[in-house]
């Protein structure tokens, strides 16, 4: 399968999810490119305009992955935006997955799940379930790989 995984990243913080992600699917010989999205100006605040400078084509891939932090409790701006700009997404497959300070989901974790995946469903997607990984916990990798197991066996 060819899976394409768009991810906004701040920090770094969900990029290195991303790229666990990527390297278990991999590891299943799939198809897999990872896109790190750009904007102008650097976006570091959830109320200030901006433009996605390098959106890619998604018209190769049969699945998407799409992921950014969660910001003030809700998706971050630019993954929001990236996702609304995707129009006719045609049943593609789209996995929603976000990181974010906080130790529990309910504290904007799940709020930014639903965003995403309103947002795409909203331009046709097949919406699988999504994860939130609290990235400030002691055990955080653990969760992180653990996660990127999970996404992984969506794709068995």
């Amino acid at each position: 399968m060819r899976i394409g995984i768009i991810v906004h990243s701040k920090t770094g913080k969900t990029l290195a999810l991303a790229q666990l992600i990527e390297k278990r699917l991999k590891k299943q010989n799939h198809g897999v490119t990872l896109h790190r999205l750009s904007t102008d100006p650097d976006i570091d605040a959830p109320n200030k305009p901006f433009r996605i400078v390098n959106p890619p084509d998604i018209t190769q891939y049969d699945a998407l992955l799409i992921g950014g932090p969660v910001w003030a409790f809700s998706a971050s701006p630019v993954t929001i935006s990236y996702i609304k700009s995707l129009t006719k997404l045609g049943g593609k497959k789209v996995i929603p997955f976000a990181t974010m300070g906080f130790f529990c989901a309910c504290l904007g974790g799940t709020r930014a799940l639903k965003q995403m995946s309103s947002a795409a469903e909203a331009n046709g997607a097949a919406v699988l379930p999504g994860i939130v990984v609290p990235t400030l916990l002691r055990d955080h990798e653990a969760l992180a790989d653990e996660a990127a197991d999970t996404i992984a066996a969506l794709f068995g």
